[in-house]
């Protein structure tokens, strides 16, 4: 064990005025290029915009999630009663960049492989609630080829039925980026 101070020096030499202020992840928007880090820090800092994609009322809250094989899903959002019991789970696969097909497909599994997860451990008991109470959101840029909108909801039954979940959870939703908010609107 070790002394703080020993290995940092300035460790207790900071007074409150002197703490930087958190970044403001809204002041990103305005990048050229977002990650993905940057859009899920802006909806967690600015959560009645996440209620905009889930729904009101979020009771629990995930972000970096570690699921299966080494995977993280991006946000987990949770709504449940005042009994503690689940109403919903909802999956935020976050997509900074336009989707051509390829990119459609990967993100699709990545979502629908965290929807499975969320599924088995609800399953197996390990998070109380229902199965059928998970649902799934692609967030992506809005700038799509209207063929790739034809496409998700047949990609979107066949990742379901490979991973045993029901493709009517299943969204995608597109972002534009007006100032330092998100616009979202449908993509179907």
């Amino acid at each position: 064990m070790h002394i703080p101070a020993s290995i940092f020096p300035e460790y207790g030499t900071r007074h409150a005025d002197e703490i930087p202020e958190p970044i403001d992840f809204a002041q990103k928007l305005s990048a050229e290029f977002l990650k993905e880090y940057d859009l899920e820090m802006y909806l967690l800092q600015r959560i009645a915009k996440l209620e905009e994609l889930v729904g009101s009322g979020i009771t629990e809250l995930y972000n970096i999630l570690f699921g299966y094989q080494r995977r993280y899903l991006d946000v987990l959002t949770v709504h449940r009663d005042e009994n503690g019991e689940m109403l919903k789970a909802t999956i935020v696969e976050l997509k900074a960049r336009a989707l051509d097909g390829s990119g459609l497909d990967r993100a699709l599994d990545e979502l629908t492989f965290y929807m499975f997860w969320m599924k088995d451990q609800t399953e197996k008991g390990k998070i109380g609630g229902n199965a059928d109470s998970i649902h799934g959101i692609l967030l992506s840029p809005w700038e799509t080829e209207d063929s790739l909108k034809n496409v998700f909801v047949q990609r979107a039954k066949d990742y379901a039925v490979q991973y045993g979940i029901n493709a009517k959870k299943i969204r995608w939703i597109g972002y534009k980026k007006s100032g330092t908010e998100l616009i979202f609107s449908a993509i179907e």
